[in-house]
């Protein structure tokens, strides 16, 4: 059975900020970047690529 486990942190707390900055930086990129995919995969569900969004800006020519 795999146990579930919440912690609450101040955001305030500067301390924890740098305790968990010291916690991923300890970590290679990749692994860092599957932690940031699996973070993305929860919150987007399956789709594979972000959402585009594109702004066109015309221009005056003189």
């Amino acid at each position: 059975m795999i146990k579930s486990i919440l912690n609450k942190y101040n955001l305030q707390d500067t301390k924890q900020q740098k305790d968990t900055l010291a916690y991923w930086l300890s970590h290679p990129a990749e692994e860092r970047i599957y932690a940031v995919e699996y973070l993305r995969f929860q919150y987007y569900g399956n789709s594979i690529r972000f959402q585009k969004s594109i702004r066109i800006i015309k221009q005056i020519q003189s």
